[in-house]
Protein backbone atom coordinates (compact mmCIF):
# COMPACT_ATOMS: atom_id res chain seq x y z
CA UNK A 1 0.00 0.00 0.00
CA UNK A 2 3.01 2.66 0.86
CA UNK A 3 4.39 1.57 -2.71
CA UNK A 4 0.78 2.29 -4.51
CA UNK A 5 0.62 6.13 -2.86
CA UNK A 6 3.86 6.95 -3.23
CA UNK A 7 3.56 6.13 -6.60
CA UNK A 8 0.53 7.91 -7.44
CA UNK A 9 1.96 10.62 -5.31
CA UNK A 10 4.76 10.59 -7.87
CA UNK A 11 2.53 10.63 -10.35
CA UNK A 12 0.16 13.54 -9.56
CA UNK A 13 2.82 15.71 -9.39
CA UNK A 14 4.12 14.58 -12.27
CA UNK A 15 0.93 15.62 -13.91
CA UNK A 16 0.56 19.19 -12.42
CA UNK A 17 3.73 19.89 -12.86
CA UNK A 18 3.76 19.03 -16.80
CA UNK A 19 0.10 20.53 -16.81
CA UNK A 20 1.58 23.87 -16.21
CA UNK A 21 4.51 23.26 -17.79
CA UNK A 22 2.21 22.60 -21.37
CA UNK A 23 0.12 25.40 -20.49
CA UNK A 24 2.53 27.86 -20.55
CA UNK A 25 4.29 26.76 -23.48
CA UNK A 26 0.55 26.82 -25.08
CA UNK A 27 -0.45 29.94 -23.58
CA UNK A 28 1.56 33.68 -24.77
CA UNK A 29 1.59 35.90 -21.44
CA UNK A 30 0.25 39.57 -22.45
CA UNK A 31 2.82 42.07 -22.80
CA UNK A 32 1.12 43.80 -19.69
CA UNK A 33 -1.26 43.12 -17.10
CA UNK A 34 -4.10 45.44 -17.52
CA UNK A 35 -5.48 44.62 -13.84
CA UNK A 36 -2.13 45.73 -12.66
CA UNK A 37 -1.28 48.99 -15.62
CA UNK A 38 2.20 47.49 -15.96
CA UNK A 39 4.51 45.74 -18.43
CA UNK A 40 5.31 42.66 -17.13
CA UNK A 41 8.82 41.42 -16.96
CA UNK A 42 9.76 39.61 -20.52
CA UNK A 43 12.41 36.50 -21.14
CA UNK A 44 15.74 37.71 -19.66
CA UNK A 45 18.51 36.98 -22.98
CA UNK A 46 20.59 33.82 -21.94
CA UNK A 47 24.76 34.93 -22.45
CA UNK A 48 27.14 33.38 -20.43
CA UNK A 49 27.78 36.89 -18.82
CA UNK A 50 24.10 37.09 -17.38
CA UNK A 51 24.85 33.91 -15.50
CA UNK A 52 27.75 34.59 -14.14
CA UNK A 53 26.70 37.93 -12.43
CA UNK A 54 23.02 36.10 -12.13
CA UNK A 55 21.12 38.64 -13.91
CA UNK A 56 19.44 35.36 -16.08
CA UNK A 57 18.61 33.39 -12.77
CA UNK A 58 16.94 37.03 -11.30
CA UNK A 59 15.00 37.82 -14.38
CA UNK A 60 14.06 34.12 -15.01
CA UNK A 61 12.59 34.38 -11.65
CA UNK A 62 10.77 37.82 -12.54
CA UNK A 63 9.59 36.59 -15.66
CA UNK A 64 8.50 32.88 -14.41
CA UNK A 65 6.19 35.02 -11.64
CA UNK A 66 4.49 37.68 -14.07
CA UNK A 67 4.13 34.66 -17.19
CA UNK A 68 2.64 31.56 -15.52
CA UNK A 69 -1.06 30.05 -16.81
CA UNK A 70 -3.77 31.03 -14.61
CA UNK A 71 -2.24 33.81 -13.14
CA UNK A 72 -5.17 36.25 -12.44
CA UNK A 73 -6.66 33.10 -10.65
CA UNK A 74 -4.16 32.63 -8.39
CA UNK A 75 -3.41 36.17 -7.91
CA UNK A 76 -7.21 36.12 -6.53
CA UNK A 77 -7.08 33.30 -4.41
CA UNK A 78 -4.19 34.35 -2.44
CA UNK A 79 -5.45 37.62 -1.64
CA UNK A 80 -8.80 35.76 -0.22
CA UNK A 81 -6.47 33.94 2.30
CA UNK A 82 -4.43 36.77 2.80
CA UNK A 83 -8.04 39.09 4.13
CA UNK A 84 -10.18 36.27 4.77
CA UNK A 85 -8.27 33.20 6.42
CA UNK A 86 -5.55 34.88 7.69
CA UNK A 87 -7.36 38.33 8.68
CA UNK A 88 -4.61 40.44 7.75
CA UNK A 89 -5.52 44.20 7.75
CA UNK A 90 -3.14 44.84 4.35
CA UNK A 91 -1.39 42.96 1.60
CA UNK A 92 1.93 44.04 0.69
CA UNK A 93 0.73 47.52 1.52
CA UNK A 94 -3.20 47.09 0.15
CA UNK A 95 -6.11 47.58 2.27
CA UNK A 96 -10.06 47.42 2.21
CA UNK A 97 -12.02 49.70 4.15
CA UNK A 98 -15.42 51.47 4.17
CA UNK A 99 -14.15 53.97 1.51
CA UNK A 100 -12.97 51.38 -0.45
CA UNK A 101 -9.51 50.05 -1.59
CA UNK A 102 -6.21 52.05 -1.04
CA UNK A 103 -2.31 51.97 -0.09
CA UNK A 104 -0.25 52.17 2.38
CA UNK A 105 2.21 54.34 0.91
CA UNK A 106 4.55 56.36 3.06
CA UNK A 107 5.49 60.14 1.37
CA UNK A 108 8.48 59.94 -1.16
CA UNK A 109 9.88 63.74 -0.14
CA UNK A 110 11.75 63.36 -3.60
CA UNK A 111 8.61 63.66 -5.24
CA UNK A 112 6.97 65.95 -3.51
CA UNK A 113 10.07 68.78 -4.31
CA UNK A 114 9.73 67.79 -8.47
CA UNK A 115 6.05 68.56 -7.85
CA UNK A 116 6.98 71.95 -5.92
CA UNK A 117 9.88 72.40 -9.23
CA UNK A 118 6.88 72.33 -11.49
CA UNK A 119 4.84 74.80 -9.34
CA UNK A 120 7.52 77.21 -9.03
CA UNK A 121 7.66 77.39 -13.42
CA UNK A 122 3.81 77.79 -13.15
CA UNK A 123 4.21 80.57 -10.14
CA UNK A 124 7.00 82.05 -12.42
CA UNK A 125 4.72 82.88 -15.35
CA UNK A 126 2.18 83.92 -13.34
CA UNK A 127 3.62 87.00 -12.51
CA UNK A 128 1.95 89.89 -11.05
CA UNK A 129 -0.78 87.43 -9.48
CA UNK A 130 -1.37 85.95 -6.37
CA UNK A 131 -0.34 82.33 -6.36
CA UNK A 132 -2.21 79.62 -3.80
CA UNK A 133 -0.99 75.68 -3.42
CA UNK A 134 -2.74 73.14 -1.97
CA UNK A 135 -2.29 69.28 -0.77
CA UNK A 136 -5.17 66.93 -1.90
CA UNK A 137 -4.53 64.33 1.36
CA UNK A 138 -4.20 60.05 0.55
CA UNK A 139 -7.25 58.76 0.45
CA UNK A 140 -5.65 56.61 3.54
CA UNK A 141 -6.22 59.51 5.63
CA UNK A 142 -9.86 59.29 5.75
CA UNK A 143 -9.73 55.28 6.71
CA UNK A 144 -11.00 55.90 9.46
CA UNK A 145 -8.24 53.92 11.32
CA UNK A 146 -4.77 54.75 12.14
CA UNK A 147 -2.90 53.33 9.13
CA UNK A 148 0.70 53.80 8.18
CA UNK A 149 1.69 55.35 5.44
CA UNK A 150 0.70 59.31 4.45
CA UNK A 151 1.63 61.88 6.66
CA UNK A 152 -0.31 65.67 5.70
CA UNK A 153 1.78 67.18 8.03
CA UNK A 154 4.77 66.17 6.73
CA UNK A 155 3.70 66.61 3.18
CA UNK A 156 2.97 70.53 4.31
CA UNK A 157 6.72 70.99 5.67
CA UNK A 158 8.66 69.94 2.76
CA UNK A 159 6.32 72.56 0.55
CA UNK A 160 6.22 75.21 2.57
CA UNK A 161 10.19 74.72 2.80
CA UNK A 162 10.18 74.62 -1.37
CA UNK A 163 7.59 77.18 -2.22
CA UNK A 164 8.02 80.64 0.03
CA UNK A 165 6.52 83.21 -0.82
CA UNK A 166 3.47 81.18 -2.28
CA UNK A 167 -0.05 80.83 0.09
CA UNK A 168 -1.16 77.47 0.99
CA UNK A 169 -4.49 76.44 1.52
CA UNK A 170 -5.36 73.71 3.93
CA UNK A 171 -8.25 71.08 2.40
CA UNK A 172 -8.36 68.13 4.10
CA UNK A 173 -10.87 69.27 6.23
CA UNK A 174 -12.83 69.59 2.79
CA UNK A 175 -12.70 66.09 2.10
CA UNK A 176 -13.98 63.09 2.88
CA UNK A 177 -13.60 58.93 2.35
CA UNK A 178 -16.68 58.94 0.36
CA UNK A 179 -15.70 61.69 -2.25
CA UNK A 180 -12.97 59.17 -3.62
CA UNK A 181 -13.61 56.72 -5.82
CA UNK A 182 -13.72 53.01 -3.73
CA UNK A 183 -11.18 51.67 -6.29
CA UNK A 184 -8.90 54.29 -7.14
CA UNK A 185 -6.67 56.95 -5.61
CA UNK A 186 -8.28 59.78 -7.20
CA UNK A 187 -11.64 62.08 -6.10
CA UNK A 188 -15.11 61.47 -7.79
CA UNK A 189 -15.08 65.30 -9.52
CA UNK A 190 -19.11 65.76 -8.79
CA UNK A 191 -18.37 65.01 -4.68
CA UNK A 192 -15.74 67.92 -4.34
CA UNK A 193 -17.62 70.89 -4.24
CA UNK A 194 -16.95 71.39 -0.50
CA UNK A 195 -13.79 71.57 -1.80
CA UNK A 196 -13.60 74.36 -4.38
CA UNK A 197 -16.13 76.71 -1.76
CA UNK A 198 -12.91 76.03 0.63
CA UNK A 199 -9.98 77.21 -1.97
CA UNK A 200 -12.75 80.30 -3.23
CA UNK A 201 -13.24 81.18 0.10
CA UNK A 202 -9.39 81.37 1.31
CA UNK A 203 -8.45 83.48 -2.09
CA UNK A 204 -11.26 85.81 -1.23
CA UNK A 205 -13.62 85.00 -4.03
CA UNK A 206 -17.04 84.95 -4.43
CA UNK A 207 -18.57 81.21 -4.60
CA UNK A 208 -19.44 79.96 -7.89
CA UNK A 209 -23.07 80.12 -8.88
CA UNK A 210 -23.06 79.06 -12.09
CA UNK A 211 -24.22 75.47 -12.29
CA UNK A 212 -21.94 72.15 -13.21
CA UNK A 213 -23.47 68.81 -14.42
CA UNK A 214 -22.12 65.79 -14.07
CA UNK A 215 -21.73 63.32 -17.38
CA UNK A 216 -21.03 59.57 -16.76
CA UNK A 217 -17.95 59.01 -18.93
CA UNK A 218 -18.47 54.87 -18.29
CA UNK A 219 -17.55 52.56 -15.82
CA UNK A 220 -14.00 51.54 -14.78
CA UNK A 221 -11.82 49.87 -12.57
CA UNK A 222 -9.68 51.69 -10.74
CA UNK A 223 -5.96 51.04 -10.20
CA UNK A 224 -6.12 49.26 -6.61
CA UNK A 225 -8.92 46.85 -8.41
CA UNK A 226 -6.09 44.94 -10.24
CA UNK A 227 -3.84 45.37 -7.51
CA UNK A 228 -5.63 43.58 -4.69
CA UNK A 229 -7.32 41.52 -7.06
CA UNK A 230 -10.35 40.78 -5.00
CA UNK A 231 -13.56 40.85 -7.28
CA UNK A 232 -14.62 44.57 -6.73
CA UNK A 233 -17.76 46.57 -8.03
CA UNK A 234 -16.78 49.18 -10.91
CA UNK A 235 -16.90 52.64 -10.27
CA UNK A 236 -18.69 55.12 -12.64
CA UNK A 237 -16.38 57.74 -13.82
CA UNK A 238 -17.94 61.58 -13.82
CA UNK A 239 -16.68 64.67 -15.18
CA UNK A 240 -18.83 67.94 -14.66
CA UNK A 241 -19.55 70.41 -17.65
CA UNK A 242 -21.13 74.07 -16.84
CA UNK A 243 -24.40 74.42 -17.84
CA UNK A 244 -24.41 74.92 -22.11
CA UNK A 245 -21.47 74.59 -22.52
CA UNK A 246 -19.16 71.41 -24.76
CA UNK A 247 -16.28 69.88 -23.74
CA UNK A 248 -14.26 71.41 -26.47
CA UNK A 249 -15.00 74.99 -25.24
CA UNK A 250 -14.68 73.91 -21.55
CA UNK A 251 -10.65 74.96 -21.70
CA UNK A 252 -7.52 75.36 -19.29
CA UNK A 253 -4.09 76.03 -19.40
CA UNK A 254 -1.58 73.35 -17.99
CA UNK A 255 2.03 71.81 -18.03
CA UNK A 256 2.54 69.23 -20.55
CA UNK A 257 4.54 65.99 -20.30
CA UNK A 258 6.80 68.47 -22.26
CA UNK A 259 7.12 70.53 -19.52
CA UNK A 260 5.38 73.25 -21.93
CA UNK A 261 2.79 75.11 -20.86
CA UNK A 262 -0.54 74.78 -23.43
CA UNK A 263 -4.10 75.33 -23.78
CA UNK A 264 -6.97 72.63 -24.36
CA UNK A 265 -9.64 70.87 -23.16
CA UNK A 266 -10.01 69.94 -19.62
CA UNK A 267 -11.20 67.06 -20.53
CA UNK A 268 -9.47 64.77 -23.39
CA UNK A 269 -12.71 61.82 -23.62
CA UNK A 270 -10.25 59.51 -26.08
CA UNK A 271 -8.35 58.79 -23.36
CA UNK A 272 -10.53 56.75 -21.38
CA UNK A 273 -9.78 53.38 -22.80
CA UNK A 274 -5.82 53.65 -22.12
CA UNK A 275 -4.27 52.55 -19.61
CA UNK A 276 -5.69 54.97 -17.18
CA UNK A 277 -8.81 55.75 -17.77
CA UNK A 278 -8.18 58.95 -15.10
CA UNK A 279 -6.30 60.67 -17.99
CA UNK A 280 -9.17 62.31 -19.05
CA UNK A 281 -8.34 64.77 -16.24
CA UNK A 282 -6.16 67.03 -18.04
CA UNK A 283 -4.68 64.69 -20.11
CA UNK A 284 -3.03 62.82 -16.67
CA UNK A 285 0.06 63.84 -14.71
Amino acid sequence: MMRIKNILTAVVFIVILGGFFALNRAITPPEISQSERRPLAKMPELSLGAIKDAKFMSGFEDFAADSFALREGFRTLRARAVYNLFMQTDKSGLYYGDSGAGKLEPIKESEYRKSAAKIRKMAGALDGLNVYYSVVPDKSYYSGRKLPGFELERAEAILAEELPGLTYIDISSALKGGDFYRSDLHWDQPQIKSVADALCEKMGAPLPKQSFYPTAAGEFFGVYAGQLALPMEPDIMTYCLPENTDNDAFTARYLNQRGEIEEGPVYDLKLFNGRDPYDIFLRGS
